[in-house]
């Protein structure tokens, strides 16, 4: 079978379908063209935005060296999704909207690389919700030490069931492609459940750590690790709360494109799902953005430098209050907070005690 003909296929399904002789016929090739042209611009705008998000995970350490590097790989495949779309759009313009027949070949590329970007989109608070679970797990010692194959096992993981998903979302049978999109379902609708109880465990670690009567004692580690926790996990049910719907949608106009019998109901269901793939794009590093402290704080500096005026701008590196004799102070931020890490330190160079949440 030729390429030509694979893509021409009944069972064959790509990302950015269009048939413009439909949209002619029913009158909507005007709406296509201008929706296009905003998808372009939200698109090419969305890139330097991940640069920025990009650019603070790298250079602060709101998280974990594992969390980071997942962001890491959620921010550097999406610049391939984003660089493929914006050259569909482009293409697709150039020649007439023909761009199955022009370009077949990038065509497939493309539409491959847009495919395993959005499943590994689809999976990452899943990956997130794991690194959790492990940092749970090990929490006595888990911000002393790497544990760098927890990283390796969540990006290989992504790798395969992306790659997987991919492939037969485009050869596979609709039966295939419906049952792949219901697992991404499942997958999510268990990793709700999975943050949900790991809150519940570190909630309880709090409790016990902060608890007179508790029946062990937490040392320094384990209690900032279990606060981290608590926090990112809190992050995450507003991500769940952000996202629930949009990733659902995403799926759903998939889903429609899949069974999708007119040309008109494919052309609707492909634009149903760049449209919600953008809110989803924008909803998850804007959600980290506000939940993360160093984040936003680098953030209004950098704009604090550029003098850009902004109630939120103002980072004062002191701290001011009272004595006991009611004189004015001035703590340092940086020397209270090395102060508080050189303890922390003291505390991971003792001998670690492991135990199991479940």
């Amino acid at each position: 079978m030729s390429l030509a003909e694979l893509l021409s296929s009944e069972n064959f399904f790509y990302m950015t379908y269009f048939n413009k002789t439909d949209a002619f016929l029913n009158d909507d090739f005007e709406f296509y063209r201008i929706y296009w042209a905003v998808e372009l611009t939200v698109t090419s705008l969305s890139i330097p935005y991940f640069v920025l998000i990009c650019y603070l995970n790298i250079t602060t350490n709101q998280n974990h060296r594992n969390m980071r590097l997942i962001y890491d790989v959620y921010f550097f495949h999406y610049f391939f999704y984003a660089f493929s779309r914006i050259f569909q759009i482009t293409a697709s313009t150039l020649v007439g909207y023909n761009l199955e027949t022009e370009f077949p070949i990038m065509l497939l590329i493309t539409s491959y690389v847009r495919s395993l970007v959005a499943a590994i989109a689809f999976l990452i608070i899943s990956a997130f919700t794991f690194e959790r679970a492990c940092a749970t797990y090990f929490v006595g010692e888990y911000e002393a030490r790497r544990h760098s194959w927890i990283f390796k096992t969540v990006y290989i993981t992504l790798l395969i069931v992306g790659n997987t998903t991919a492939i037969w979302l485009h050869i596979g049978t609709i039966a295939i492609k419906i049952g792949l999109l219901s697992f991404v379902l499942l997958i999510n609708a268990a990793t709700i459940v999975a943050n949900y109880h790991i809150h519940q465990i570190n909630e309880r670690y709090f409790e016990e750590s902060h608890g007179e009567n508790s029946c062990r004692t937490y040392s320094l580690a384990e209690r900032y690790q279990i606060s981290e926790n608590i926090r990112t996990c809190k992050t995450f049910s507003q991500v769940f709360k952000c996202i629930i719907v949009v990733n659902v949608s995403a799926v759903s106009a998939l889903a429609y494109g899949v069974v999708a019998t007119s040309p008109r109901q494919r052309n609707l269901a492909a634009a149903a799902f760049d449209g919600v793939a953008q809110i989803y794009v924008y909803a998850v590093p804007t959600v980290a953005l506000i939940n993360s402290h160093l984040w936003k704080q680098k953030l209004f500096r950098g704009l604090a430098k550029l003098r850009l005026p902004s109630d939120f701008t103002t980072v004062g590196p002191l701290v001011q209050i009272e004595s006991t004799f009611g004189d004015n102070l001035n703590i340092d931020k940086s020397r209270h907070s090395q102060q508080y890490f050189d303890m922390l330190k003291e505390s991971w160079d003792r001998p670690p005690r492991l135990f199991t949440p479940f």
